[in-house]
């Protein structure tokens, strides 16, 4: 099976989340590590198979998706390979072609609104990845929040959610360390967002973080924008 990245995400330090669509069926694929995370040398930049568009040989990989993460597939990774990268106007049409209008859509009844942001209740839900058209007149910030590293956030109002503020996790948005927010590059994004072109956001909902003693919240898996695909510059990198 060969899919097409359009999913790169940042994880906690030294680690990275990947996922693609399969050209054959329009599915989105997750390969993930047993009983482990992917690390970030896994990243093209650092020598690895994986970046946006790239087109990843994975094998015939085993399904061990449970809700909402069902498309989580396991490759035998000593075989998983890139062997090109998809052209740009191909890859962009590929994301018009799964997008849809709104999160509801995606992610169904089970993604509701929770205070500005949006959460899947543990183990609900018929899917984690997808793609959506995204709204008008968006915007990013970096946001800190000590004592932990500062992040990138993303504004915007979705047709059906209405107004929320969500974590973007794109790694060209953050520097090679890929934990602090490459502060040129947002306001570079920025610009771009107060542009008229066609934008996709490639969305996704985390894994539930531990629970805390301080926490009133159940556990959940919470919405995160993942990827930002321009149409007039597809496959988009680091400064």
């Amino acid at each position: 099976m060969e899919i097409v990245i359009n999913h790169l995400t940042r994880m906690q330090p030294g680690f990275m989340c990947v996922a693609g669509v399969d050209p054959l069926t329009m599915n989105h694929i997750r390969p993930v590590w047993p009983g482990g995370r992917l690390t970030s040398d896994m990243l093209a930049c650092h020598g690895g198979p994986f970046d946006i568009a790239a087109i990843v040989d994975i094998g015939h990989p085993r399904k061990i998706g449970h809700p909402p993460e069902l498309e989580d597939h396991q490759p035998d990774w000593i075989y998983v390979r890139a062997t090109g990268r998809a052209p740009a106007a191909s890859f962009f049409q590929m994301l018009e072609t799964v997008a849809k209008e709104d999160l509801a859509a995606l992610f169904g009844t089970d993604l509701t609104r929770r205070g500005t942001k949006a959460a899947v209740p543990l183990n609900a839900g018929s899917a984690s990845l997808g793609c959506v058209l995204c709204p008008p007149m968006p915007s990013l910030r970096i946001a800190p929040r000590p004592p932990k590293p500062d992040i990138v956030r993303i504004s915007l109002r979705d047709p059906v959610l209405g107004p929320l503020d969500l974590p973007v996790t794109d790694v060209r948005l953050y520097a090679r360390d890929h934990v602090t927010p490459d502060r040129v590059q947002v306001v570079k994004i920025n610009t771009r967002l107060r542009s008229r072109q066609k934008i996709i956001l490639a969305v996704g909902l985390g894994r539930p973080p531990p629970p805390r003693p301080d926490d009133p919240l159940p556990p959940a898996h919470w919405l995160q924008v993942n990827n930002l695909h321009f149409a007039n510059d597809p496959l988009w990198q680091l400064a």
